[in-house]
C-alpha cells in the first residue's frame, strides 16, 4: 500500500531516532529518551489506521486472511533489508571482534530475533544480538493484529478496544514499573514489549480516527487556527525534548506519549509553520532524514559497541556524544546506499 510521505513525519522520525541513540549512550543524559520507542509505535498505529481508511473500499472486496499475509509480508520485506545488514554486522562485532557473546549465545539469540520473536515470552534467555529490535517484533505482531481487528471488527476495536487497552496499558506499567522502562518482562504467555505496542498502536488508531474529525471541522482559511497550532507544537516539541533530558523512569512517560498522539495529529493536519516549512521549501532534505532513520535506529548499537570498547578518554559530554552521534549518521548513510544496491540488484535478477 503505497503512500504519499509526508515531509514533517520524516523530520518527527529523524528527531525521535536520534533520541534513542542519546538514551542508549546515555552518559547521564536523555534518560527518558527511551520513550522515544513509544513515538514510533503511535506513529506506527496511525499509519496503519490510515493506509486501511484510504483502501478501505479494496480490502472489503477481498479475503482478509489473505489482506493479513499480504500486510504481514510488505511489512517483514520493508524491514528485512536493512535488518538482516545490521544483524551481520552486530554479529561479527560482538561474537568475534569484540567478544561480548559467546557462539552458543548468538545461535540462541539468532532464530529469535531472524524471525521478528525475540518479544513474545518463549525466547532463550540470554542477550540480544541487536537489543533495539525487539521493537521490529512488537510492531510486526501487534500491527498483524490490528489489521486483522479492524477488517473483522472495526468499530469494536476502535471505539472499544483501542481505548481499553491504552488504559489498561497505561494503568499496568504505572502499577507494574511506574514508567515505560520495562525490561520485556514475561506477562502471561507475551511480554510487556507486545503489551505497550498494541496499546500504543491503539492509541495511534484511534489519532487517526481524531485527525479525520478535526480535518472535517477545522477551517484552514483562519489564520489563527494556523498561528496557535504553529505555537502549540513549537512548546509541545520543547517540552517533549525537556521531558527526555535528565528525566526517565518516572510517570511522566506515560504523559510523554499522548502528547506523541497530540503530536503526531497536529502534524498530519499540515497547517502550521513547521508542516508547510518540511513540505515545501526543506521537503527533501526532510525526506532523506527520515530515510535515515530505520538504519540509524538498527546501527547506533555497532558505533555504541565500538566507542565503548576503545579509550576515549578525550572531550567532555558534548564531544563525545558529537561524534558518536556524527559516526552514526555518516555509518547509516553508507549502509542506507549499500542495501539500496544490493536490493536492486537481487530485484533485477529476480526480473530477469
Amino acid at each position: 500500500m503505497k503512500r504519499e510521505k509526508n515531509a514533517y513525519f520524516e523530520l518527527l522520525r529523524f528527531i525521535f531516532a536520534i533520541l534513542i541513540c542519546l538514551t542508549h549512550w546515555n552518559r547521564g543524559h536523555f534518560r527518558g529518551a527511551y520513550v522515544g520507542v513509544q513515538f514510533f509505535f503511535v506513529l506506527s498505529g496511525f499509519l496503519l489506521a490510515k493506509s486501511y481508511f484510504d483502501h478501505f473500499d479494496v480490502l472489503k472486496r477481498q479475503n482478509i486472511y489473505q489482506n493479513c499475509l499480504n500486510f504481514l509480508k510488505a511489512r517483514i520485506s520493508r524491514y528485512y533489508p536493512h535488518f538482516i545488514f545490521s544483524l551481520i554486522v552486530l554479529s561479527v562485532i560482538k561474537v568475534v571482534v569484540l567478544k561480548l557473546m559467546t557462539f552458543n549465545e548468538f545461535l540462541k539469540s539468532l532464530f529469535w530475533e531472524a524471525t521478528f520473536l525475540q518479544n513474545i515470552g518463549i525466547r532463550a534467555s540470554g542477550n540480544l544480538i541487536n537489543p533495539p529490535t525487539w521493537f521490529l517484533c512488537a510492531v510486526v505482531i501487534c500491527g498483524y493484529v490490528i489489521f486483522f481487528l479492524l477488517q473483522k471488527h472495526q468499530d469494536t476495536y476502535v471505539y472499544i478496544v483501542a481505548p481499553l487497552s491504552v488504559i489498561f496499558m497505561f494503568c499496568y506499567f504505572n502499577d507494574c514499573f511506574g514508567s515505560m522502562a520495562a525490561a520485556s518482562p514475561i506477562v502471561v504467555f507475551t511480554t510487556s514489549g507486545i503489551i505497550q505496542g498494541f496499546a500504543c498502536m491503539s492509541l495511534g488508531c484511534i489519532s487517526y480516527v481524531l485527525y479525520t474529525y478535526l480535518e472535517q471541522k477545522l477551517n484552514r482559511d483562519n489564520r489563527m487556527i494556523g498561528i496557535l497550532q504553529s505555537i502549540g507544537e513549537i512548546g509541545l516539541l520543547g517540552l517533549i525534548l525537556r521531558l527526555c533530558y535528565k528525566e526517565g523512569h518516572t510517570d511522566k512517560d506515560f504523559i510523554l506519549i499522548v502528547f506523541f498522539a497530540v503530536l503526531i495529529i497536529s502534524a498530519s493536519l499540515n497547517n502550521s509553520w513547521l508542516a508547510m516549512l518540511c513540505n515545501s521549501y526543506i521537503k527533501r532534505l526532510m525526506l532523506f532524514c527520515g530515510r535515515l532513520s530505520y538504519p540509524i535506529f538498527l546501527n547506533h548499537m555497532a558505533i555504541f559497541y565500538i566507542l565503548n570498547s576503545l579509550d576515549h578518554t578525550g572531550g567532555g559530554y558534548v564531544e563525545q556524544t558529537a561524534i558518536f552521534l556524527l559516526i552514526t549518521i555518516i555509518y547509516s548513510i553508507i549502509t542506507e546506499r549499500i542495501v539500496d544496491l544490493l536490493s536492486s540488484i537481487v530485484k533485477s535478477y529476480k526480473r530477469a
